[in-house]
């Protein structure tokens, strides 16, 4: 019985005891949960303070930019590092718009000014002579600036506008004095002339009525492959078909998809972009040929002087001309592009004028990971109507399951997330390249203006591209051929496309992009160590030239 009784006390022990570890590993169980728990909270607070732009990364005061450093071109006959040796001055005459603000500036600039602009253009070493569009043209009973802006990006405007207001010998004001616009122009015997085809082609057929044989074309955007046809290669006309290459205004993602892109022969887009080619292309020639019919028409009712010569064909313009300086970096070209020796790719001047994406990485070790967010100097209110609430608020809300990484965009603020856990947006304009050169930048989303996908190969920072216009979807295909970006259209598929960009770039295949916009860095960053500047390289092409 005593035997029963001790078993039967010792079980009721061990039972006792049993309950109180049970109660000890839970209130442990719970220890570390509390432990964990504050640390979690910690560890988001200390995290929520990186949600934020850094002084370093906004602008204090909006402002125009001006330029204040120039280099006057001039003969030499012993060149040094990219400077010239003072021979003898050379006279330029550069002609642009002011609609947007000129990038560059020459002795003479003839600006084809819209009345109704509030940019203007001053200089204290150039000068500026402004030649107002005729708006006699326009209908007096429909809004001018309307019809203004209209006719800026029509081919009007294009071809013609510039040689119209020349030819007609319009008057204009200069150092406060009214002269005759083309009677002014002869009298001052310019060695070369200077313009961007794209924007105003007709300043090359001013070019030729003034008898300037030597002509640039400065272009702000990449070599458009519709002007390939005009070009030859050793005597002989390009034959694009040779060639692979996007046709600029149907780029589509994925087109460097060994299977099913324009790479591959047997494919649909293969055929596709082969066609539309073939159909710019003779859309172009069919604009030349009526711009030039209005050339001869102008010319044979406004010249009576033998002496200025008669109109060519706006193709043989083009081809006439001496050097085209494209603003795509090198490596910013498409390796299928043919090599043409009257070309010279300067993207990247200004970055490495402004120094700062040429030196070391900003070393950021916290967050460890940031991605920035910006489409470009426009209004952010004027971002959300060209791509819409809906694929903004797409792209802030996959932001959100990204833990690790903050994120950094110029961007209404009115889409800020509730938790505002890992986002952050501004309205005001930020410092890019102070953004861009921090090592803990991981990505850029930006809509690939040429100029950010240049600052992007510089700091070495992968892409997605979500384009709107211009330029844009040809740079995000140049991207997804390098392998440094994704190209994502803003249309119905937009969601899901961006959803698996973020993922590639970020996680799934990180590290492939981190090597191939690496890699371009430090080829460009070897070639400027051995003296590679651009601005040199540019200088020294110019005097060559014009010597």
């Amino acid at each position: 019985m005593y035997l029963k009784l001790i078993l039967l006390i010792f079980v009721f022990l061990i039972f006792i005891d049993c309950l109180e570890g049970t109660g000890g590993i839970k209130q442990k169980e719970k220890r570390r949960e509390q432990k964990l728990k504050r640390k979690i909270q910690n560890s988001i607070k200390n995290f929520k303070k990186f949600v934020r732009f850094e002084k370093d990364e906004i602008k204090k005061n909006e402002g125009i930019e001006n330029f204040e450093n120039v280099e006057e071109i001039r003969t030499s006959s012993s060149p040094s590092k990219g400077k010239e040796h003072i021979k003898q001055k050379k006279k330029v005459l550069y002609i642009g718009d002011n609609f947007f603000f000129s990038h560059i500036q020459f002795n003479d600039m003839l600006l084809y000014e819209n009345p109704k602009s509030e940019r203007s253009v001053t200089s204290r070493v150039f000068n500026v002579i402004n030649m107002p569009i005729d708006s006699t043209r326009f209908d007096e009973n429909q809004p001018l600036p309307e019809q203004i802006m209209k006719y800026r990006f029509s081919n009007k405007f294009r071809h013609v506008g510039i040689y119209q207001e020349v030819i007609t010998n319009a008057e204009v004001y200069i150092d406060k004095k009214k002269v005759r616009i083309l009677d002014w122009l002869l009298d001052q015997n310019y060695d070369f002339g200077v313009a961007e085809f794209e924007v105003m082609a007709g300043s090359f057929a001013v070019f030729h009525a003034l008898g300037i044989k030597k002509t640039f074309n400065v272009a702000n955007t990449v070599f458009f492959p519709k002007y390939l046809q005009l070009l030859d290669i050793d005597g002989e006309p390009i034959d694009f078909e040779k060639y692979i290459v996007p046709e600029f205004y149907s780029v589509e993602p994925g087109d460097w998809d060994e299977n099913n892109g324009i790479c591959n022969q047997n494919s649909n887009r293969y055929r596709e972009n082969l066609e539309n080619h073939k159909q710019i292309n003779q859309t172009l020639m069919e604009e030349y040929e009526l711009s030039y019919k209005i050339y001869e028409e102008l010319y044979n009712k406004c010249v009576n002087d033998n002496e200025i010569k008669k109109p060519l064909p706006i193709g043989i313009l083009f081809k006439n001309i001496n050097f085209h300086f494209i603003n795509q970096n090198i490596h910013g070209v498409f390796e299928t592009f043919p090599k043409l020796e009257n070309i010279m790719y300067i993207g990247g001047l200004v970055v490495e004028e402004q120094g700062k994406l040429i030196q070391k990485k900003v070393k950021r070790d916290k967050p460890p990971c940031v991605v920035y967010v910006s489409f470009g100097s426009r209004k952010v209110t004027d971002i959300s109507n060209i791509f819409g609430e809906g694929v903004i608020k797409q792209m802030i809300a996959e932001f959100q399951k990204y833990n690790k990484c903050i994120f950094k965009a110029r961007l209404e603020e009115r889409f800020s997330p509730k938790s505002n856990r890992n986002t952050v947006l501004t309205e005001g304009s930020t410092m890019q390249q102070n953004i861009l050169v921090k090592s803990n930048t991981k990505l850029f989303i930006s809509h690939c203006g040429v100029n950010g996908l240049n600052e992007s190969m510089y700091a070495g920072i992968p892409l997605i591209c979500i384009p709107w216009g211009e330029d844009q979807p040809y740079n995000g295909s140049l991207a997804e051929h390098k392998g440094i970006g994704i190209l994502v259209k803003p249309d119905n598929n937009f969601g899901h496309a961006f959803k698996e960009a973020l993922n590639n770039i970020l996680n799934k295949n990180y590290d492939s992009y981190q090597n191939a916009i690496n890699k371009i860095r430090k080829e460009i960053h070897n070639n400027l160590n051995q003296g590679g500047f651009i601005k040199n390289k540019f200088i020294e092409k110019i005097a060559e030239i014009i010597n």
